[in-house]
């Protein structure tokens, strides 16, 4: 007899060996022989709601790892930080990353990171210790024109117009 016998299965028609407890050692004992049959019970509990392949984070788990993660774009800021490096860094998916910026922030973490070099940005034209050239070389920016793009789009007026308002004011003020 042969070692194996095959049969059709379903409607795929596709073959499958049937192992014979000739072919291999006895599984009496360990698996009852009506588990087919049996049915388990309804469940009346509910399961936690998943996300990729991890449960949802508890609330003080999930401030916490938010904290972390802000707390590292805020000491990388003067680097082109990228979503791969933050995922790595903190062993999360990208999934993760994106749907736990989104739910706590509100925005996505590039969009996040964007918005810190901006305030940062801000802070060193109130400082006035920087030209502008300085200031996007500082925060890794590619150029001064892609610099003044994201601060314009950001904020609503370019870099110019902003020290000027900033000066403004604060002639205003003294």
């Amino acid at each position: 007899t042969p070692a194996h016998s095959f049969h059709r299965t379903g409607t795929d028609q596709r073959q499958r060996p049937i192992r014979r407890p000739a072919d291999g050692p006895s599984l009496s004992g360990t698996v009852p022989s009506d588990c087919h049959k049996r049915s388990l019970p309804p469940r009346t509990e509910k399961l936690p709601k998943r996300t990729s392949s991890l449960l949802i984070e508890t609330s003080p788990r999930r401030d916490e790892r938010l904290k972390k993660i802000t707390e590292y774009m805020q000491f990388h800021i003067c680097e082109q930080l990228n979503i791969e490096e933050i995922c790595t860094h903190f062993s999360i998916s990208r999934s993760s990353l994106q749907n736990l910026f989104h739910k706590e922030k509100g925005c996505g973490p590039m969009e996040y990171f964007n918005d810190l070099k901006i305030e940062r940005a801000k802070d060193m034209i109130r400082d006035g210790t920087k030209n502008f050239t300085e200031i996007a070389y500082f925060l890794s920016y590619s150029s001064l024109q892609y610099f003044s793009r994201q601060f314009k789009k950001a904020t609503g007026m370019s870099p110019m117009e902003y020290a000027s308002s900033v000066k403004g004011i604060s002639r205003a003020l003294n």
